[in-house]
């Protein structure tokens, strides 16, 4: 699915504003729901994800630890069953149990050998 900037404005604008103290995803939530009017959780959750894997990709994820902490959080709440339920109710092609994120662990991989 693609993001639509306004979201995505909202989120970095929220984790910009939060370093230095613990950032929640319950406190990041609510931030980016006043931000886009986006109240369902579970479309939230999937665009932080995004939005906290390409940060990580590009080597940000370094505002004091909290963001790949988030991230895996936020990951881990998107079960498979979820997942798999979107995907029906949506019509998509792809195969019922995906493996894991591919870019996630390629970017991460990237970043360590570049630093």
């Amino acid at each position: 699915s693609v993001m639509a900037p306004v979201k995505a404005k909202a989120v970095k604008a929220a984790l910009a504003e939060a370093p230095g103290r613990s950032l929640r995803l319950s406190a990041l939530r609510k931030e980016v729901s006043q931000r886009s009017g986006r109240k369902n959780d579970e479309e939230f959750k999937a665009e932080v994800a995004v939005i906290l894997r390409r940060l990580q990709s590009k080597g940000k994820a370094t505002v004091d630890g909290k963001l790949v902490h988030l991230a895996d959080e936020v990951l881990q709440e998107e079960t498979r069953p979820a997942k798999r339920a979107r995907q029906a109710e949506e019509g998509s092609a792809i195969a019922p149990d995906p493996p894991a994120p591919p870019a996630a662990p390629a970017a991460v991989d990237r970043v360590q050998a570049e630093a």
